[in-house]
């Protein structure tokens, strides 16, 4: 296998809409899916306008999926609170539900008033291609291209046994603070606002970083 280097990869970033809220105009969407491709010399095709995968003309070797939460236009539209925020994600999925029950449990909603949210749900990448930190390029390139007050996300090892879950969720804690993450004291979420944001990763750290 020839040497990796991120310049022979590109990364693309596409956005559609999931969640309205119950309303039926359009305008009303507050909630969106986000993915990041990596792809191998080659480019990818995008969404179709129904939101479906079309297949990339060459091989994708890494995808980061997320969510966008559009904090403005919910207070734009009157929805003002942390519960209204709950329940848009609520109605989601459930790990955004357990995100957002710790942000709404440690008031960390009321502390940020206005900005959209980005949550990263999931990072995968081919197991050939791992160990380049490809997964903290996809986040980076996904944070980069939006504007946001603060992102977040759940950390929850898949492919652990129980016996090292522990060992597990604190490598991936170090790895995702490379990028900015701190970690919510007592959880396994952690949070980045965006002023922490860090366009070049850290240094790999001894010691995860805590808030709260």
């Amino acid at each position: 296998m020839r040497k990796l280097d991120v310049n022979n990869f590109r990364a693309y970033t596409t956005e559609h809409g999931v969640c309205d809220l119950g309303e039926v105009d359009p305008n009303h969407e507050y909630l969106t899916v986000i993915k990041a491709e990596l792809c191998l010399d080659g480019e990818h095709t995008g969404f179709d306008v129904a939101g479906r995968d079309k297949e990339p003309h060459e091989k994708t070797i890494g995808s980061t999926t997320g969510y966008r939460i559009k904090r403005d236009a919910m207070n734009r539209a009157g929805y003002h609170s942390p519960d209204d925020i709950f329940d848009v994600a609520d109605d989601e999925s459930q790990d955004l539900t357990d995100i957002f029950s710790v942000l709404l449990d440690k008031c960390f909603l009321e502390t940020v008033a206005t900005g959209d949210i980005i949550v990263i749900d999931r990072v995968v990448v081919n197991e050939r291609y791992r160990g380049h930190d490809f997964g903290l390029k996809m986040i980076q390139k996904i944070l980069g291209m939006h504007d946001y007050s603060f992102a977040s996300l759940l950390v929850a090892p898949t492919d652990h046994l129980i016996s090292s879950m522990a060992l597990a969720k604190k490598k991936l804690m170090l790895h995702y603070a490379r990028v900015g993450f701190e970690r919510i004291k007592g959880t396994s979420v952690m949070v980045l606002p965006k002023h922490k944001f860090h366009e070049q990763l850290k240094p790999k750290m001894q010691k995860v970083p805590v808030i709260g």
